[in-house]
Order: C-alpha cells, then structure tokens, then sequence
C-alpha cells in the first residue's frame, strides 16, 4: 500500500524473533556498533526511555509535531517522549484480555468469571465435566510478556512494582497473593506444568486447538481465534477484561504496543519519516486494526462503525496498567523480576520469598548500587 502511494521508496521487511527479549537483544547489538540498518524498526512500548537513554534512537520532535500527532490516544505520545523528547511514534497499541469459550459457559450454565477465584472454580468445574483438558492457559515463561500477566494480578489485587517516584513498593501483601495464585494456577491443574514455559503462541496455539477454557492474551488473538484455517473453535469465543480479587483494579490490562523508532544512523531519515507518516495514517491504521487485530493509535478509529462490527474487544473498558518503564533501568528491573516470578510459579522458590528478593534487586537496580 504504502509503495504504491511512493513510487519512488522500496520497503524491505525484515522479520524478527517473536521474543521482545531477543528483538532487543539484537537492536542493541545492532544498532550500538553503528549498523545503518534498519532505517525504521518497531519497538515495544517499554523501550523508550530505555532507547534514548543509549542512543539508539533518534530525536523525532522535528518531524512530528503535534499538528501530526493531536490525533493520537492519550498518553501515546508521554510514553514515546523521554527527557522532554519524542523518540518514538506509536504505531499500534495493545492491552491484555480474557478470552473465554462462550459454548463451554453455556453448557454448564456459568457466567463469565469476573475475579480469579472464579475463574479457578468454573475452569475446575469444566475440566472436572470433561468439558476440556486444560481451564487457563498463559505466559508463564521467564521472559516480558510474564511480567505482563503479573502486573495485571497484581494491579487486580491491588498492588504495584513502583510508584511515579520510584519508590519500590512490591513487597507486598498484594503482590504475594498475586504470585501465589499464579503458582496454585499450576498446583491445581487449571494450568497446564507446562505453562511455566508458554510465550504467547504456545498459549493461543492451546486455546484454538480446543484444549483450554480461557485463556489470557492481546487482541491480536481474536483474529487468529475466528481464522478456520488456524481455529478449530471459531465461533464459540468470548472476549472479557481480565478479573481481579474485591478491591484491585477492575479489569486490568497490561500496556503493550508497539512504537515506530528510527535509527540515529539511518541514511534514508526523509524515507524513514515518510513510511512512519503513511503507518500512522487512517488508511494504514484501519487496515491493521482489521487484518492484524491490532488496536489502533488514533482516537478517531475508535468510532469507526466498521471496526466496532469486527471486533469485541471495542466495546470493553479495561483498566490500562503501565509497566515501571518511565525509568531507563527498566530492562535491568524485568530481568530481576522475570527471574524471582519464574522461580514462585515453577515452585523453585516460595511466593513470599520470591517477591522479597525481587523487591530487594529492583531496588538495587534503581538506586544504581
């Protein structure tokens, strides 16, 4: 699309791992030796900070002033702007859900779970009728996308990792319940041991194949879920806001997305600006909204009747949950953390000392000692 519009530029895709970890692992490495490619590559939402803090990205407030960027959801831009500059450009936003078979509900005649108890007590109930193998499938591997899913319980049990100032606030009452109940996930049998090794294919690749009742993913998932060609459960998906317990967050979900960033070496800057301009338009954004799943950055999208018909999760109101990334230490503070979440829900660790040891590196790692 965009090439025909631009006779005169060539876009080549390069496709990487599916890992966020590994995608910027090879950024770093890439771009720090000074490689001149990419010209434009997609980052997660977390980089930001992280990225102008190191100079891998380069200062984009000259080509995209607000007259550009006015029509972009709030608080895209703040996430994009470090130090009083904008070093990236959303292309698409994401938030986590709850994906539910709605076929599996009705048979037993249950609601859709809106706290975690629940949820535990009707996958048991399916699981225990022979309704289906597995009750929840998730990301329980020692990667970012395991932190996603612990920010969401914790913020729906009522906790944190950091507050606005960088106090470190995980040790918490909170934030063992929210550990120890990802571990009983396991124990139980709700989900599956192999779990602690899920990223988000394995889980969804779960989940369309018939063998779980619910399942946590992005919004891309609701596309892929009603594809014949990659679901066997096409039409008897549900999609919800995740629980919570009584008194957390209601329906938290995960900030994800993914930015638009240009490398400090491109040679092909005027390119670079013009690709990026043609990504966050309508035209291009509507199109990802409709064939990739993905949800859009710009405000207006969301009264667009044609994509409120194609997908639910336009009509839910979750409750967004940043990440600690507003902080350039923050690939250092999910490490600490991936690691001490991991140890709790394979049992190598209890919850409670789990979550007193990361508190304890993460506060090492923002103070810099």
């Amino acid at each position: 699309m965009f090439e025909k519009e631009n006779s005169g530029i060539q876009v080549q895709l390069v496709q990487m791992p599916n890992s966020t970890d590994t995608q910027r692992n090879t950024y770093v490495t890439q771009i720090s030796s000074g490689s001149t490619t990419p010209d434009v590559y997609s980052g997660d939402v977390i980089w930001p900070a992280q990225f102008a803090n190191a100079g891998l990205a380069m200062p984009l407030d000259q080509y995209f002033p607000s007259s550009i960027t006015s029509g972009i959801i709030p608080g895209g831009i703040q996430a994009d702007t470090y130090q009083g500059k904008l070093y990236a450009v959303p292309w698409f936003t994401d938030a986590g859900f709850l994906y539910y078979r709605k076929d599996l509900l009705q048979k037993e005649n249950l609601p859709v779970p809106t706290t975690w108890p629940q949820l535990l007590q009707e996958a048991q109930t399916l699981q225990s009728k022979g309704d289906v193998k597995y009750g929840f499938v998730w990301q329980g591997a020692q990667y970012e996308g395991l932190v996603c899913d612990f920010v969401e319980d914790l913020a729906g049990a009522g906790g944190n990792v950091l507050t606005s100032s960088g106090q470190v606030v995980l040790n918490s009452p909170q934030a063992v319940k929210a550990v120890s109940f990802m571990r009983q996930l396991i124990t139980s049998g709700v989900s599956p041991q192999a779990v602690t090794t899920y990223q988000e294919p394995e889980s969804l690749n779960a989940f369309l194949a018939g063998d779980a009742a619910f399942l946590r993913n992005w919004p891309y998932a609701w596309a892929v879920s009603q594809d014949p060609k990659q679901s066997k459960v096409v039409g008897k998906v549900g999609m919800a806001v995740l629980p919570n317990w009584s008194g957390g967050v209601t329906g938290p979900a995960a900030l994800g997305g993914w930015n638009l960033f240009i490398n400090p070496h491109s040679q092909h800057v005027d390119q670079a600006v013009a690709f990026i301009k043609f990504l966050i338009s309508p035209e291009a954004q509507q199109f990802i909204a409709l064939k990739g799943g993905h949800l859009p950055i710009l405000e207006a999208a969301y009264n667009d009747p044609q994509l409120q018909a194609a997908d639910p999760f336009f009509a839910l109101k979750p409750t967004i949950v940043s990440r600690p990334s507003w902080t350039p230490n923050y690939a250092q503070l999910s490490a600490k953390l991936q690691v001490q979440l991991h140890n709790a829900i394979t049992g190598a660790e209890t919850p409670a000392a789990a979550v007193a040891e990361a508190a304890k590196e993460i506060q090492q790692v923002v103070s810099g000692s």
